[in-house]
């Protein structure tokens, strides 16, 4: 094959349940030259097993399968990572082993890149839960700018900052890289990293990509490796802010750091993680409350009032009983 026209990247860790479906999806599109990078972190569930047999049944795409396997789990974000080092496509894109194109996805996304000479093209998504929802995705101006402020929207014109609904320019997509230890949000930050350089984005109007939410995946995980996550990632987004020129996109970055921080920490219990921890993540927000008041009143919107931890606030920090109060009831 000659130099591919996109690269997809698959992770893949203990999905066997849904690994049969995600790969014949991929391997009958409509794009023929298309080059497949599958990285299995170390399952232990028969996963690689899965994709070796699948492979098998599709003979006229072997020669544009990589395979990487991992000794041991290494994370998302270093899976991703290694992933991105290894395409060669002229576009490059990423697929939840979990979830599944329809089978054009990478055909219409492509031919709209090329189309618009567009370093960016976002699709539409379907969730599916126990029934199945179309998130439209379209920004409300064609910006880095607008696509940022959206990630952090929590309404009907919010955007969801994923991957796999973004086809990047293999040039715009090397220029930046996942950071290894950030397991929730690697992607949004990602994408923030290479919106700051103000890339032409286009949209195309159609649902392609199916995103299934199930229990046990990153989104849903909790306990001392996901906070100290969340921890790191907030460090990211702070030094990101710092880079950015724009103070438009660095108002967005505030926005989005306060909506995050916000509602991450409702999903901790003070009786059982590590107070310590909590008492680093309880900082980060005090940080972000000092730096952007109107990020944290955008924020309100996506919280939900957990009272153990609101009360575990006011015995740690007593002088931001006040302030804290009027934030999360007024």
């Amino acid at each position: 094959m000659q130099n591919p026209k996109i690269s997809i990247i698959i992770p893949i860790y203990n999905v066997s349940e849904y690994l049969e479906k995600n790969l014949h999806a991929l391997f009958n599109q409509t794009l023929p030259e298309l080059e497949y990078i599958f990285i299995d972190d170390a399952s232990k569930d028969g996963s690689h097993e899965i994709l070796e047999k699948i492979i098998g049944f599709y003979p006229h795409r072997a020669s544009n399968i990589k395979v990487i396997r991992h000794k041991f789990n290494r994370g998302i974000s270093f899976t991703r990572q290694e992933g991105l080092s290894l395409s060669t496509g002229d576009y490059i894109i990423h697929c939840d082993s979990d979830d599944w194109p329809e089978h054009n996805m990478y055909e219409l996304l492509y031919e709209k890149a090329v189309a618009e000479n567009a370093d960016i093209v976002i699709c539409d998504y379907k969730k599916i839960t126990d029934s199945t929802e179309i998130f439209k995705q379209k920004p409300e101006e064609l910006t880095a700018c607008s696509v940022l402020r959206q990630f952090s929207y929590t309404n009907e014109n919010s955007l969801i900052g994923a991957v796999w609904n973004k086809l990047i320019r293999k040039e715009i997509a090397k220029s930046s890289a996942f950071t290894e230890g950030i397991e929730y949000c690697e992607d949004v930050l990602y994408l923030m990293s290479l919106l700051k350089n103000k890339p032409k984005i286009t949209y195309l109007d159609k649902p392609l990509y199916n995103y299934l939410t199930r229990t046990g995946s990153l989104v849903t995980r909790k306990g001392k490796d996901a906070l100290l996550s969340d921890l790191k990632l907030f460090e990211k987004l702070k030094e990101l802010r710092s880079e950015t020129p724009d103070s438009n996109m660095r108002s967005a970055i505030d926005n989005f750091i306060g909506v995050t921080l916000c509602s991450r920490i409702f999903r901790y219990d003070p009786e059982t993680e590590d107070i310590n921890l909590l008492k680093k993540y309880q900082d980060s927000i005090r940080y972000n409350i000092d730096k952007s008041k109107a990020s944290i009143i955008k924020a309100k919107g996506a919280l939900k009032i957990n009272y153990k931890f609101f009360k575990w606030l006011n015995t740690v920090v007593p002088r931001y009983k006040k302030a804290l109060k009027n934030f999360f009831f007024r």
